[in-house]
């Protein structure tokens, strides 16, 4: 975009540049001596009051620095919205890291708001990995008010890399933790009076800098009036410039320093020339100012020319750019200067802020077109504009500052604007705002339903034909925040079908709040119906990257009907899509592999899932979507748990406790089941007891799709630790989750269940059953080739699947013995094979004979030691003895713990 000639540069930009510093200013060796020392800590806090030269020092220094990178940002309160401070934070290491475009400024159009921790984490891991040093510079931080913005300043300062620094420059001391760091040596502080002018410093700045030649007695008397203030001696200097009445000029110099400023921004200014002083007054309601905005402002057309003459005379002009095409004025001259024009007139602020406001608007600047349309009062285009672009805001994840400038609107101002009212309602329930939300229904209703109202305000006409369907979607939203599933249900349904088919926007969130509450009721094949719409919106409205987004959740659910293939073909579509588009590099590409790994992972062919692993893991943090990364760390550690590599799975699951991230999402395997599987896998028995005692497991609980996989790990535990005649409960609890996996359409579920019910049947000596429910898990896995589950109960199958060998066919009539023998002979010979090495990558002191090896199976086979003393027609002591060398060469105590322990080994 071009005006006048100049080219517009995003504001964005303008916060990120680095002011140059004023040629007259004076450098100050022994403060840039002291900031580089303080490098070597983590901050760099320069507090003081305005005009005490924060800003200034901090540029001077930057360019005496040669072997650091410096990226700046220039904050504002725009940057009290957390998701701002963040964007604009990473957006200025991009300016010195160029690929953070690809590895973190991407993370801001995820198809799912990142938090602040993942935006941070991943950040400070990119940072860590860089072989630069970096200095990051907050100037303004006063300007942030925000508690969740501190929150997240003290994250990043308490895992800040050794090779980043951060300055921060500001009017009061920020809330965060200081006295912690100053405790600790990782703080560097300069206060007001460290900044102010010694003697020395004054002398040399008035007659070196700027060219006076004052006498030393003049100097002194200056320097003891302002206490040093670089404002007001800057301030005097320029009121000093032409004078040859300096002795009368100091000597009416007194005062404090509101008072002398008053007195020389008196002096400068009225010094001007008018047609200067009318542009400093009118331009002075401007934060950031250019050319073009200000003739609109002022409306004269020689705003460029009367800026080169701001900053030819030094008067707090400061660059924003290097083409000086942006600019803003000195912070303190700026105050001073707001002032000055409330005095001269002050009806005129009003009617400059909506001339700005007109301005920023023309040139899609929305945020700065707002802010200076509530400064003027301007309430209707305050409304107009928020409700115009509500729905990118929302999408950007940019509601908390829609929120904050409409919550500035009088209250009785939404009541003839139920667009607005209802996108208000959205907007609070963002905030966790609900004791509004009904109050901004309602407002929105009473325009459908009472005809008597007349005509309401809108922006956009075809928004209010579409009022009814955003106030069902309003409606739905609630519910959510209430957890009411009914309800979600009835008011998206309802939106949908008041909503037409070709309005793509309007139906993506009804659809997707359909989709994740028949996800977490287990109607699984809803839900995929559900995320087919939603992304067949994406793709109508030409949006690949976001279309990209349902992928993952559609194959989860293929991959838990048993259906792989589909899965994987899911998977595959979806890698030939993103290679069209024109970034790489995206949140969400890792998980696409990390998919296809786990498909690998069910059909047991371990070394395809460790490659796409890999791939995964190559592509960096940028690849994840924000928030996932736990899920990710599962996927590990179900893969290093099949490689017998169980410490760094358990080191795994530990890390993906750690940076769980609860969701509406129901999770299908939890951190808490795997381990509980993984403690009985590796004989920690213990353990697995203590984690039962403390979940308060019951086999009489109500078990359902949220929590049926932990169930499955109770079970797991049972069957491992309780007597054959206690298990009758938990069979019951098995067959129970059969019936709602089997009714939910969950077939990896089922053959999940299946396998556990023929283990507890075995245990328990229903030999009959036992088959009948793992041929009826084999036949269900072995079209699509799913024999994890089976290879991680290998042991305790063995003896079923060698029994299915010599039969013709089971009992169970729904099963044809033909079918699955191809499979059930592809598990044995992965026994075989497992048999000559360990599982765990260890070897025993001591091998176990083979009259050792064959007793150890008939423990595991649950015989007791005088029914194998029969069977091998030995001694019971002579059992007895072979089972204490047993323990002895496996290291454990008890049978249990020693059955656990070959199996971890591959020995049965």
């Amino acid at each position: 975009m071009t005006y006048n000639g100049v080219i517009a540069v995003s504001i964005l930009a303008t916060k990120l540049y680095i002011p140059t510093p004023n040629a007259t200013i004076m450098s100050r060796q022994r403060l840039i001596q002291r900031l580089n020392n303080g490098l070597e800590r983590k901050l760099t806090l320069i507090s003081a009051s305005a005009g005490f030269g924060k800003t200034t020092l901090v540029t001077d220094w930057i360019g005496t620095v040669d072997d650091r990178l410096v990226a700046w940002v220039s904050l504002n309160e725009l940057d009290s919205d957390p998701t701002s401070f963040l964007h604009v934070l990473a957006a200025s290491f991009q300016t010195v890291v160029p690929s953070f475009e690809e590895k973190v400024m991407i993370l801001f159009e995820a198809p799912q708001p990142p938090s602040s921790g993942d935006i941070l984490t991943i950040l400070i891991n990119e940072l860590s990995a860089l072989s630069n040093k970096i200095v990051l510079v907050l100037d303004d931080y006063h300007l942030v008010d925000s508690a969740e913005v501190d929150t997240a300043v003290t994250f990043f300062l308490d895992h800040l890399p050794p090779n980043v620094h951060l300055m921060m420059t500001t009017r009061e001391d920020p809330q965060l933790p200081l006295s912690r760091y100053r405790g600790r040596g990782q703080l560097s502080e300069f206060r007001a009076h460290d900044l102010r002018f010694s003697a020395e410093e004054a002398v040399t700045f008035f007659n070196d800098c700027m060219g006076l030649s004052l006498t030393q007695e003049d100097v002194d008397a200056l320097d003891a009036r302002t206490e040093g203030w670089v404002a007001g001696l800057q301030m005097a200097a320029l009121s000093l410039y032409g004078r040859s009445d300096t002795a009368s000029f100091v000597q009416a110099f007194k005062g404090s320093h509101r008072f002398v400023l008053d007195y020389l921004v008196e002096e400068v200014l009225e010094n001007q020339p008018e047609a200067v002083q009318v542009f400093l007054r009118k331009t002075a309601v401007l934060d950031r100012l250019c050319a073009p905005l200000c003739n609109a402002v002022i409306e004269q057309e020689n705003s460029q020319q009367l800026l080169e003459i701001l900053e030819r005379h030094n008067l707090f002009l400061i660059p924003l750019d290097d083409n000086r095409h942006w600019y803003r004025y000195h912070h303190l001259f700026a105050d001073v200067l707001k002032s000055y024009g409330q005095v001269k007139n002050d009806d005129e602020a009003p009617m400059l802020h909506q001339r700005a406001s007109r301005w920023f608007e023309q040139h899609q600047l929305i945020p700065e077109a707002i802010e200076h349309a509530l400064l003027a009062n301007d309430f209707t285009a305050v409304g107009r504009l928020c409700e115009l672009n509500w729905p990118k805001m929302y999408r950007d994840y940019q509601a908390g500052v829609w929120h904050r400038w409409v919550k500035q609107l009088p209250p009785k101002f939404l009541e003839q604007r139920p667009v607005l009212a209802i996108s208000m309602a959205l907007a609070s329930l963002t905030q966790s705002t609900f004791h509004d939300v009904e109050q901004y229904i309602a407002i929105a209703e009473r325009w459908l339903n009472d005809p008597t109202k007349g005509q309401p305000v809108v922006a956009d006409p075809k928004q209010f034909e579409i009022l009814s369907a955003m106030i069902a979607t309003a409606q739905a939203n609630l519910a959510v925040a209430k957890r009411d599933k009914p309800k979600i249900i009835e008011f998206a349904q309802k939106a949908l079908a008041l909503l037409p088919e070709d309005h793509h926007s309007g139906r993506l969130l009804p659809l997707a709040q359909l989709g994740l509450t028949y996800f977490s009721n287990g109607e699984i094949e809803k839900t995929y119906y559900y995320f087919s719409e939603v992304q067949a919106c994406f793709f109508n409205d030409g949006d690949i990257y976001w279309g990209l987004g349902p992928s993952r959740l559609l194959s989860i659910i293929r991959i838990l009907q048993g259906r792989l293939d589909e899965a994987q073909a899911l998977y595959k579509q979806a890698l030939v899509t993103a290679s069209k588009l024109e970034r790489k590099i995206f949140p969400g590409l890792a998980e696409l592999y990390l998919g296809m790994g786990e498909i690998a992972y069910l059909k047991g062919d371990i070394d395809t899932a460790v490659s796409q692993i890999q791939k995964a893991k190559s592509l960096g943090q940028a690849a994840t979507v924000p928030g996932n990364t736990f899920r990710h760390l599962k996927i590990m550690a179900l893969v290093e748990a099949a490689q017998g590599h169980v410490s760094e799975a358990f080191s795994l699951l530990d890390e993906a406790e750690r940076l769980f991230v609860p969701a509406f999402l129901v999770e299908t395997r939890t951190i808490d089941g795997i381990r509980g599987r993984l403690w009985v896998k590796t004989g920690r028995l213990a353990e697995a007891k203590s984690w039962v005692t403390r979940r308060n497991f019951s086999t009489q609980d109500d078990v359902e799709f949220a929590n049926e996989f932990d169930y499955l790990a109770f079970a797991r535990v049972n069957i491992e630790i309780l007597p054959a005649e206690q298990l009758p409960d938990t069979i019951q609890l098995l067959a129970h989750i059969l019936k709602i996996s089997q009714a939910g359409g969950r077939q990896l579920r089922s053959i999940e269940t299946l396998i556990l019910l023929a283990m507890a049947q075995q245990k328990v000596e229903n030999q009959e059953q036992a088959q009948a429910a793992l041929a009826q898990a084999l036949y269900l896995a072995e079209p699509q080739q799913l024999i994890r589950p089976f290879l991680d109960e290998i042991s305790q199958l063995t003896p079923l699947l060698k029994a299915f060998q010599m039969k013709e066919q089971p009992r169970n009539p729904e099963v044809n013995l033909s079918r699955i023998k191809p499979l059930i002979q592809q598990l044995l010979q992965k026994t075989d094979r497992n048999r000559s090495f360990s599982i765990l990558d260890q070897t025993l002191i001591e091998p176990l004979s083979d009259r050792e090896l064959e007793i150890l199976q008939l423990v595991a086979d649950g015989l007791s030691n005088r029914e194998i003393s029969e069977k091998l027609f030995v001694a019971l002591n002579t059992v007895k003895g072979h089972n204490h060398r047993i323990f002895s060469k496996l290291q454990v105590n008890r049978r249990t713990e020693a059955v656990a322990r070959a199996r971890e080994l591959g020995l049965i």
